[in-house]
């Protein structure tokens, strides 16, 4: 029997068979007839089934988008994360007797976990570092070469075009989820309805009410 508490899968397969028993069984269609659930009701019903799994595609494809796009940016992040912290680390080597070049490049207190200080730190870093000679010369003595500079700081850019990607995707996937489940409580609804009546109607004939996936009493 359909109940909201079942989950999405269980009350497709339900609705779906219920809905289309009771339109092409003669028998059946005749008895809810006669108690209002003519063809036009049944097909308000039918098109209530088919919008909402509709619904449940467009929300299930959001959500697949979103997380494609999280895997980028966090594959892109990872990316960043790994070369400045060797950047960091040989830093903190070549200036260690350089406070004034320490602080610029930010290297005092631990590395930002998350996303917004760790970009703040990169910036910072990259930034001053490829703005001064005197520190991607330092830096050029431990192999680090102002070209793997530039390619960080434009990795940036990417990272924050991936972020928005991102966002962008997680807002459309909650949108289609709210779209999604303000059509399945009406569908909720209409079944509630329907079965409530289906077994007014079909009170005498256990069998046409069990084809409607209703356990008729005995």
């Amino acid at each position: 029997m359909y109940t909201k508490k079942l989950s999405i899968s269980k009350r497709f397969q339900i609705a779906t068979t219920a809905i289309n028993n009771a339109m092409s069984n003669a028998s059946i269609a005749a008895y809810m007839a006669a108690l209002g659930y003519d063809a036009v009701k049944m097909n308000e019903g039918k098109s209530l089934l088919e919008q909402t799994q509709a619904l449940h595609l467009q929300k299930n494809q959001k959500f697949n988008e979103q997380k494609a796009a999280t895997t980028t940016r966090d594959t892109i992040r990872q990316k960043i994360d790994t070369t400045y912290t060797t950047h960091r680390k040989l830093a903190k080597v070549a200036f260690k007797k350089m406070p004034i070049w320490a602080e610029a490049l930010r290297l005092k207190g631990r590395k930002g976990q998350t996303l917004i200080t760790l970009k703040a730190q990169v910036n910072a870093f990259y930034t001053t570092a490829l703005n001064n000679a005197d520190i991607h010369t330092e830096l050029a003595k431990f192999k680090v070469t102002v070209q793997d500079l530039q390619d960080i700081q434009q990795q940036i850019v990417v990272l924050e075009n991936a972020e928005a990607l991102q966002k962008q995707k997680k807002g459309a996937a909650q949108q289609a989820t709210l779209a999604r489940d303000e059509v399945f409580a009406q569908l909720d609804e209409w079944m509630k309805d329907f079965q409530a009546v289906a077994k007014a109607a079909l009170a005498q004939e256990p069998q046409l009410i069990e084809a409607l996936g209703i356990v008729a009493k005995r």
